[in-house]
């Protein structure tokens, strides 16, 4: 029905619709609907063009199944703090690992600088800074070294931390 509407009030109408082939196999269907007009514009009749998506469905589904198993294991991760920085430092994403090992909830820590795990000696050497910068211009950085928790309880740590990019390749953070 709302279709039908939009045919009558814009003469054109675009979307998916669910249909059956001859061997009453159902398949999804991008239809682009216009009137065909005379010269004197008067609806003579109407173009229809279905695309079959079904496949195209299917694999979006699958892909959202794949992704939703993904968060599942990034987020059951206990013995690693996988953790999401933007390009600027800031923590955009904090995982059950980070909570355990280093005490903040996702809560406290989502936007706050990086800078936080740091030793107060290493804060006053720049040393966040530093790392960001070779992370930059290396694109992959690695260390060991003391860091710092909540409870401003030491413990030592392996750092690798990795540039994420875009399909476009777009820097979107670490």
């Amino acid at each position: 029905e709302k279709a039908k509407e939009q045919m009558k009030e814009e003469g054109v109408w675009k979307g998916e619709l669910i249909q059956s082939t001859a061997r009453k196999k159902k398949m999804t269907v991008l239809s682009s609907n216009t009137f065909l007009k005379n010269e004197f514009g008067i609806p003579i009749g109407y173009l229809t063009v279905n695309r079959d998506i079904s496949e195209m469905r299917k694999l979006e589904n699958e892909l959202g199944e794949t992704e939703k198993l993904y968060h599942l294991l990034v987020n059951e991760v206990t013995d690693y703090a996988i953790i999401l920085i933007d390009v600027n430092g800031l923590v955009t994403s904090w995982k059950k690992g980070g909570e355990k090992i280093c005490g903040y909830t996702e809560k406290e820590i989502v936007g706050k600088h990086c800078s936080i795990f740091y030793t107060e000696e290493d804060r006053n050497k720049k040393q966040p800074q530093e790392d960001l910068d070779e992370l930059k211009r290396k694109k992959r950085f690695s260390t060991e070294g003391w860091r710092m928790k909540k409870d401003r309880s030491l413990f030592w740590a392996e750092v690798i931390i990795t540039e994420l990019k875009d399909n476009d390749g777009n820097l979107k953070g670490y």
